[in-house]
């Protein structure tokens, strides 16, 4: 009796282990997938901005599927309230239409992967503000085996920033006391969040640029976000990473440029 009780005790109390960790890990997925029918793994977003206000965004990032059934559809926006006056948005239908080597000089849209995505579709299309529906082929993403796919769009924007020559035109500017920004606000769960900025060297940058998170939205609750300066010969790039952002919250950059010479 004594040996067959030194012997199973241990066996009895892994199996406890192994039973209260599969109960936690099970009501952590069921909780999840009630709450979120996907959520992003990893989220890059990548603004590159030339010396003529040009703009370029590709946001890239990696979706963990938890509920294929009702996994459809999912919708992303973009404002340029603050993109010089006289920049508007085309028809999404126009800018999905636009050659991927002109990227740098027309409007454009674009996304990947096509195969999975059925159509892109326009919530709302005005001047200055885009919002747009992208539509998944469900039967597609039923048989993906890791329920994990990689989903990048990219906006190309002419006019993106009052900047000509490299300088801030305050005549481009649709407000006096302009301030160059991007930001991101967090709408769904993401573990990772890496923010990339891109100014070419052609700019003439008065302050380099600081990154900041507002946890709830506000102002006045903001704290700095360190980054890393990756600037190579064309570009000084500044990387900022932020893990598990709070749903809620907004990440923002700003910077300074010279005003025209």
């Amino acid at each position: 009796m004594p040996v067959t009780w030194k012997i199973s005790l241990p066996v009895t109390a892994g199996w406890k282990a192994i039973n209260w960790a599969f109960d936690k890990l099970h009501n952590y997925y069921f909780k999840e997938v009630k709450k979120y029918n996907f959520v992003f793994e990893q989220y890059t977003k990548h603004l590159t901005v030339y010396q003529d206000g040009h703009g370029i965004l590709v946001n890239d990032f990696l979706v963990n599927i938890l509920n294929s059934e009702n996994f459809e559809s999912f919708e992303r926006k973009l404002y340029i309230r603050d993109a010089c006056i006289d920049t508007a948005f085309k028809p999404l239908r126009e800018m999905r239409q636009v050659d991927k080597r002109s990227r740098f000089t027309e409007m454009g849209f674009w996304y990947e992967p096509t195969d999975l995505i059925k159509d892109v579709l326009p919530v709302v299309n005005t001047k200055k503000e885009l919002e747009w529906k992208f539509l998944f082929d469900k039967n597609k993403i039923k048989h993906e085996k890791m329920r994990k796919i990689n989903i990048s769009y990219s906006v190309s924007l002419p006019g993106m920033f009052p900047i000509q020559g490299g300088y801030f035109n305050p005549d481009l500017s649709p407000t006096r006391d302009y301030i160059f920004s991007s930001s991101i606000s967090v709408r769904h769960k993401i573990k990772s969040l890496i923010y990339i900025l891109a100014l070419e060297k052609d700019i003439r940058v008065a302050e380099h640029p600081a990154f900041k998170i507002f946890p709830c939205g506000e102002d006045h609750a903001c704290k700095s976000v360190d980054f890393e300066d990756k600037s190579d010969i064309f570009y000084s790039r500044y990387v900022a990473q932020i893990k598990k952002p709070l749903v809620g919250s907004k990440i923002q950059v700003s910077w300074k440029i010279a005003d025209t010479k």
